[in-house]
């Protein structure tokens, strides 16, 4: 299970199929939460405990692409979306 943790900053993340998942804890609920990051689509997960919400992160982003699959859409990548938020846009020139 370790080989999908990594230290990111402050936080702790998953990594999942080129995915990456932020994780946080709050001590009010007793939970895990987090978010995919990196793409536009808002696909979040939660647990109880580090095995817990591994599950539900792998589950998330399983989900997501299946999703994908069923509409017969590209999943989104973070690097697609960060390519796209380089890709400087064209003004049509005047003539």
């Amino acid at each position: 299970m370790s080989d999908i943790w990594e230290k990111a900053g402050a936080g702790n993340c998953l990594n999942y199929k080129g995915y990456t998942g932020s994780v946080e804890y709050s001590g009010e609920d007793a939970v895990f939460h987090g978010r995919v990051l990196g793409v536009g689509a808002m696909i979040s997960f939660e647990g109880d405990s580090v095995s817990s919400i591994t599950k539900d992160f792998r589950n998330a982003v399983d989900e997501y692409l299946q999703f994908c699959a069923d509409r017969g859409t590209e999943p989104e990548t973070a690097k697609e979306r960060a390519a796209a938020k380089r890709t400087p846009i064209r003004e049509p020139a005047l003539a």
